[in-house]
């Protein structure tokens, strides 16, 4: 019985480290709209877009998020890098314990219907 515990001890305390080191990122919704250049077939932001008013006669076309995956467009380079798609969530665990009420929500990058809050 004893083994048994320090087994199951050993084995929660193994998924609370890995849990812990691995994080989530969260990608929009595919109702977000994005803004894409049909000829390089890349897509932006909205807010990467206001941030860089040049780029706005290349990426004209609004279009949402999930139609520009399923028509293979990718985030253009600079705003890839700047990680403006996506955004960093909890660990495994924190998300976990975000999940069952005891630690608060993190902020989003994206309203309930799917536009973009910041």
């Amino acid at each position: 019985m004893k083994k048994l515990l320090q087994v199951a001890f050993g084995a929660a305390f193994g998924v609370l480290v890995l849990g812990t080191i691995m994080t989530t990122v969260k990608t929009p919704p595919s109702s977000a709209i994005v803004f894409v250049d049909r000829t390089a077939k890349e897509f932006v932001t909205p807010p990467f877009a206001a941030a860089n008013p040049t780029l706005t006669s290349r990426f004209s076309a609004a279009v949402t998020y999930g139609q520009a995956q399923a028509e293979g467009f990718s985030p253009e380079h600079t705003c890839n890098r700047q990680s403006c798609w996506s955004q960093d969530g909890r660990s495994l665990t924190g998300a976990y314990l975000e999940k069952i009420g005891l630690l608060p929500r993190l902020r989003s990058r994206w309203n309930a219907d799917g536009t973009w809050s910041w």
